[in-house]
């Protein structure tokens, strides 16, 4: 029983001293001139995804502080993108995209001309010398080949594409068409319905089938 209870009092304590220095860390030692930087951060930051948000600093470039205006991501990438799914999309100085973790750690290279943000697991890139989209997944693998002309984000397992002749349809995480490339327009699937043109410029909604419905 003894020991029991020496178990929880070391618990305790070392909650105690656990809470004490993240108060600590959220203002109460601070300096006067960190005070005034925090609350700087805090009044000139993006909006809050996932607990971060993006901080642009004097020189121009971009960086992540915390909800107490700490700076947890050095201000070193040219452009900044909310955290989505754990990861947000940045671009360094020579205009290339990757992707940082929400310690500051690169986890996918920049090496893309340009990337969404992850949906489902996934990410549209372009890639830098044909122009053309794929998607990786959250090591930075490509798992569908960069050959569409435009992609959407990821909704209900299905992602819109175009393709070079400039028709839309769908295709699933294996990069397989679902959904041939026949309409003008598309947009994502929800509720397991999307919306679609023809080329006649009539809007109906099709299933995951690819079935009119009425």
């Amino acid at each position: 029983m003894r020991k029991i209870l020496n178990y929880y009092a070391i618990t305790f304590m070392l909650t105690i001293m656990s809470t004490v220095t993240v108060f600590a860390q959220n203002g109460d030692n601070l300096s006067a001139d960190e005070r005034k930087a925090r609350k700087e951060r805090l009044s000139s930051c993006g909006v809050f995804s996932e607990g971060l948000a993006t901080y642009k600093d004097p020189k121009g470039l971009f960086g992540f502080i915390d909800k107490t205006g700490m700076l947890v991501v050095p201000c070193q990438w040219r452009r900044a993108w909310d955290f989505c799914e754990g990861l947000a999309h940045v671009e360094n100085t020579d205009q290339k995209s990757g992707f940082i973790d929400k310690t500051g750690e690169v986890v996918i290279p920049c090496i893309w001309s340009y990337a969404y943000s992850f949906s489902e697991g996934l990410v549209a890139v372009k890639d830098c010398e044909t122009g053309k989209y794929g998607f990786v997944d959250k090591t930075g693998k490509v798992v569908i080949p960069c050959k569409w002309n435009d992609v959407n984000n990821f909704s209900e397992g299905l992602v819109c594409v175009t393709n070079d002749k400039w028709k839309n349809g769908y295709i699933n995480k294996k990069g397989e068409i679902v959904i041939p490339c026949q309409y003008v327009s598309t947009w994502n699937f929800y509720d397991g319905y999307a919306k679609v043109m023809d080329e006649n410029h009539r809007l109906f909604y099709i299933d995951k089938s690819g079935r009119e419905v009425r």
